[in-house]
């Protein structure tokens, strides 16, 4: 049993280990770590080798963390990587899909979004934008570093990911619940692109807060 101050290879402090606390609704629990912070960003910087090819890489989990005597994950934080594409055709011949790579270059996954059934909050995290839901948060940042492979020319974007196996309410999702998964999903995220050495960490603010809302995504 660990505190949220323990837990993840000690990333939570702060403001961040009170909203890891409200999420898990325990003061101690397991948790499980995979590596920590250092091993997470030599498995991210392992897939650079390859991001270019296979477009987008598999998610390397950072932590686990459980309720006392439960047998399954509640929160699960992770990373992958995917490559952006400097070389398009022209405007005026027929372009592929902005969600797909060049057509010699097929993604390992589809890209994932929330599920149109459930809440989604959204804010400005620096100079990029979280997506959060009762299921979860996401939040990609561009990320330069001698340490990524071929990213000094064109930024790998790196995606950390937050997933809550056992929300309070599966579809919406409360202020106080967005505002600690942001939290602690900007804590790991941040600790991570300093380990890669992202150039201005990657955009990332150096705090979550004070939150900056944005309106809700347009209905499709």
């Amino acid at each position: 049993m660990v505190t949220a101050r323990e837990a993840c290879d000690g990333v939570f402090t702060g403001e961040a280990a009170t909203g890891l606390e409200s999420l898990m609704g325990e003061k101690r629990f397991q948790s499980v770590p995979k590596g920590g912070v250092a091993g997470l960003a030599e498995s991210l910087i392992d897939d650079a080798r390859v991001v270019t090819v296979e477009g987008t890489t598999d998610r390397v989990d950072f932590c686990h963390m459980t309720l006392p005597e439960a047998n399954r994950y509640a929160i699960t934080l992770g990373m992958y990587l995917k490559a952006q594409y400097a070389a398009w055709p022209p405007r005026e011949s027929p372009s592929p899909s902005p969600a797909s790579p060049s057509p010699s270059v097929k993604p390992t996954r589809e890209q994932r979004e929330p599920s149109p059934s459930l809440s989604v909050e959204r804010f400005q995290l620096g100079r990029e934008e979280a997506w959060v839901t009762s299921l979860g948060s996401r939040v990609t940042f561009k990320c330069s570093s001698p340490r990524l492979s071929g990213s000094m020319s064109l930024p790998i974007l790196v995606t950390g990911e937050l997933m809550n196996r056992h929300p309070r309410n599966f579809t919406d999702i409360s202020k106080a619940d967005s505002e600690a998964t942001l939290l602690v999903l900007h804590a790991a995220t941040l600790a991570v692109a300093k380990e890669l050495r992202c150039k201005d960490n990657g955009g990332l603010p150096e705090k979550a807060t004070p939150f900056k809302r944005l309106p809700p995504p347009p209905e499709s």
